[in-house]
């Protein structure tokens, strides 16, 4: 039987920061979070840790890829669900994300995020449907075709 990964639709513009959920809570108090993992799936490797393997989650080791988001990510645990909080989102940032969570007792977990970046557009101008022409002018109700460049 294949297990479905769920995920999460997540909108950002570019500039701003954003958050990517994922469920680190387990139904047993007597279990905990060791090792949570994101990765983003168009790379194999992981791209964010905390590692809590030798000690308490709350005091984690955290590792962030200095080639994906360097010092622009951190681990937001206290937050329900937790958080990858990513500052200063980028469009290359835009792809989706795997949150992988392993327990002490439990069963690891997987969700995923499909963050969508929205680019601002700095300039935008509109050329006339023949660019070498250099008049504007429409007869009342005659179409008008517009070219339109955007610059951002």
């Amino acid at each position: 039987m294949a297990y479905l990964v769920p995920i999460v639709f997540i909108n950002a513009v570019q500039g701003d920061a954003v958050s990517l959920p994922c469920d680190i809570s387990t139904p047993d108090s007597s279990d905990n979070v060791v090792l949570v993992l994101w990765y983003r799936e168009d790379l194999g490797t992981p791209i964010y840790s905390a590692d809590a393997r030798d000690r308490d989650f709350s005091i984690a080791e955290k590792w962030s890829d200095e080639k994906v988001f360097s010092n622009r990510a951190y681990f937001l645990d206290d937050r329900q669900p937790a958080e990858l909080g990513i500052d200063h989102i980028r469009e290359s940032d835009q792809a989706v994300y795997r949150c992988r969570v392993d327990f002490k007792m439990g069963q690891t977990r997987n969700s995923k995020v499909n963050l969508t970046v929205i680019v601002v557009i700095k300039k935008c101008s509109a050329l006339p449907e023949n660019p070498k022409t250099t008049s504007w002018r429409y007869e009342y109700e005659e179409e008008i075709k517009t070219l339109w460049r955007s610059e951002g």
